[in-house]
């Protein structure tokens, strides 16, 4: 699979802070997906006190499918925002995907089904779905449910925001 960023399609932008229990069930998930294209993941660590950046390192050995890989980690703490900012900012693909550091998918084909559909349709901006919630201790557990399977207005989303990020 080649690693030419000229022709890239998606970059995925993993943004962490102190996610040391979760960030390698997310950098996992994305080095799974199984597609017919290569992936750029892009990793931006704010400056983690705990040990996200060991995690982070130990899940970048295991890279299956060869996908590109740039790990940065800040200086100092940018909060999520700026972090969020500087890692879309390094993206070099045509389309970007989000799965922030205590998030993971479950679908290894994810990327290639979301990809399909954008490729195929033109008017269309932005792709998400359901996504299932397994929170912390003393946050409710739930799914996200997007009641009808259609295209949304960007109006709608913003008013309501009814896109998991994850699943973006």
């Amino acid at each position: 699979m080649e690693n030419e960023t000229d022709d890239l399609l998606v970059s995925v932008a993993i943004i962490t802070y102190n996610h040391e229990e979760y960030i390698e069930d997310a950098i996992k998930s994305v080095l799974t997906q199984e597609c017919d294209y290569s992936i750029e993941l892009i990793i931006s660590d704010d400056c983690s006190k705990d040990s996200t950046e060991s995690a982070i390192r130990n899940a970048i050995q295991n890279n299956p499918n060869n996908y590109i890989i740039k790990y940065f980690r800040q200086p100092i703490n940018l909060g999520m925002h700026n972090n969020f900012l500087f890692a879309i900012n390094q993206c070099q693909g045509k389309y970007l995907a989000f799965c922030e550091g205590d998030d993971f998918w479950i679908n290894e084909h994810k990327l290639q089904k979301q990809i399909d559909y954008l490729e195929k349709d033109d008017a269309c901006g932005m792709v998400f779905s359901n996504a299932q919630m397994h929170a912390a201790e003393n946050v409710p557990n739930g799914l996200t449910t997007i009641k009808e399977n259609r295209y949304y207005t960007g109006i709608e989303i913003l008013s309501s925001w009814i896109v998991p990020t994850p699943s973006v």
